[in-house]
């Protein structure tokens, strides 16, 4: 007998908490001032979905973080976006 499914099972251990690659989990980091787990989760794993699987290099972690800026949009307050947008930027630049 198994036990039912969660959500969480069928994400990608580089979306989920736990160890990521460097650039990633500063992403994570950066989201999570702003917005609950869930949801970082939630955006993580979709962008991961559309563009994680061409390796993590500097090319994919840009096109992650333009996904996740997109989902971000939905979930974080108007006041505090511009913040977050301008950390992630930060966040690509030093990646780079």
């Amino acid at each position: 007998m198994s036990l039912p499914r969660r959500a969480s099972d069928a994400m990608t251990p580089a979306v989920v908490s736990g160890t990521h690659p460097f650039g990633i989990g500063r992403l994570r980091a950066a989201m999570l001032r702003y917005i609950s787990p869930i949801l970082v989760d939630s955006v993580m794993k979709r962008a991961m979905d559309l563009h994680g699987k061409d390796g993590l290099g500097s090319n994919a972690l840009q096109a992650i973080t333009e996904e996740c800026m997109v989902g971000l949009r939905l979930f974080v307050k108007e006041e505090q976006l511009p913040h977050l947008m301008l950390e992630l930027a930060q966040i690509l630049e030093e990646e780079a």
